[in-house]
């Protein structure tokens, strides 16, 4: 049934041939079950829902920026590490 939120109540019940109170048969579920298969996400719309946030969308260009930047900060490092060690040496109180 297309645009099933556009009928009425009525119209939804005759095209699936059930009554308010009964509902589907467990024929006519197993039918609709082969034919369109189970309600749920798939895992594809579950991992693509996540980003929708915009806090988890910055957290995600954080990590990449960070991946991206740490190769180049532990190649600098043991220089970075020398330099700021000199640096504090002869900021340091004389003695």
């Amino acid at each position: 049934m297309e645009n099933a939120h556009a009928k009425t109540a009525e119209e939804c019940l005759a095209f699936f041939g059930v009554t308010e109170n009964v509902g589907l048969s467990p024929e006519q579920v197993k039918r609709s079950l082969e034919k369109y298969g189970p309600n749920g996400k798939s895992i594809w719309e579950l991992v693509v829902e996540q980003f929708e946030d915009l806090l988890v969308r910055i957290l995600l260009l954080a990590a990449c920026i960070s991946f991206v930047s740490v190769p180049k900060m532990a190649k600098n490092g043991p220089k970075m590490a020398q330099k700021w060690s000199k640096s504090v040496t002869k900021i340091g109180p004389k003695l």
